[in-house]
């Protein structure tokens, strides 16, 4: 008997995103409730950046990266994330659509290369500066 092609897959996303979800709270334990941008900083490192771009009661999406002002793409790696509290998951979002063949594999490969980032984040002690919490970024729109 052929089982469905659904249950021959070998990998799944699920472990990746209870995984970033882990790597995310420890560097953001205390997720700040107001929008705007926050820094988190580690000695000797670039700060990240995080921006909070909407909160729902179960879940919230953030924007993550670097900032480098003189550069043209200035805003980088660029994630955008999915926060599902309830469930403690993290989903790295796709920037663009693919064709439906292909979204699983970019999935998974946009969710091992945020988990390595933010494990990379957590290797070198990022965190929150709460005595400047908010940094001074241009607008969103300005960074594409």
């Amino acid at each position: 008997m052929l089982r469905p092609q659904i249950f021959q897959r070998k990998e799944s996303l699920l472990p990746l995103y209870e995984q970033n979800y882990m790597l995310f709270r420890l560097i953001l334990p205390n997720m700040p409730n107001e929008k705007g941008w926050f820094a988190l900083e580690a000695q000797g490192r670039l700060p990240v950046y995080v921006h909070r771009l909407s909160a729902q009661p179960y879940t919230s999406e953030w924007l993550l990266g670097h900032f480098f002002p003189q550069r043209q793409r200035r805003f980088s790696p660029d994630y955008t994330i999915r926060v599902y509290h309830d469930a403690r998951l993290v989903e790295a979002l796709p920037p663009m659509q693919k064709p439906v063949g292909e979204v699983r594999a970019y999935k998974l490969a946009l969710n091992r290369a945020l988990g390595e980032w933010l494990d990379y984040c957590h290797r070198h002690r990022y965190r929150l500066n709460a005595a400047a919490a908010t940094a001074d970024l241009p607008l969103l729109e300005d960074l594409k």
